[in-house]
């Protein structure tokens, strides 16, 4: 099966690789599921390690509904159920952003040590939520502000995750 016509990242969607017509749909697919196991038994585990702060469990509690939306966006692909994938797809995006801002703010309120890491944080939060709201005021460039609203939190997971084994 063939990619009818070309794809575009800044004029298509994301999810518009999970549509069964999208040759690797399955891997797409498979990768939002895991993608949400991992944000969800993350946003579980970690919190132990946050202080018992309101700040950082609404924050824990965010990244757990940001989690549990792209486990939704990846088991109900847009062709499957667009409006319940599109629930989730803004769920995934709005939580986890502003997630980001209320924890990155948290950290700059704290100790010296975090500081800089709450900086990087809420600017990511920031940028996430920015492009999500250029999005939905309809920005025509939708691949590239939908990837805006969601490439940070991915990479500030994944930065967080090395942080927390290297340092």
């Amino acid at each position: 099966m063939r990619w009818p016509g070309h794809y575009s990242m800044s004029m298509n969607w994301i999810s518009d690789l999970g549509a069964a017509n999208s040759p690797l749909h399955w891997v797409m697919n498979g990768s939002f599921v895991v993608q949400g196991v991992l944000i969800s038994v993350g946003a579980i585990l970690m919190r132990r390690l946050f202080p018992a702060k309101a700040s950082y469990r609404v924050a824990l509690l965010l990244f757990l509904v940001s989690g549990v939306g792209v486990l939704v966006v990846g088991l109900v692909p847009e062709d499957r159920d667009a409006q319940v994938h599109r629930v989730a797809a803004l769920a995934h995006l709005l939580a986890g952003n502003l997630a980001m801002i209320l924890m990155g703010l948290a950290m700059v309120a704290g100790a010296a040590r975090v500081r800089f890491r709450g900086a990087v944080t809420l600017l990511a939060g920031l940028l996430g939520l920015t492009a999500l709201a250029l999005l939905s005021l309809g920005e025509k460039d939708v691949g590239t502000f939908e990837r805006l609203a969601a490439y940070p939190l991915t990479l500030w997971l994944t930065w967080t995750g090395w942080l927390m084994f290297h340092v």
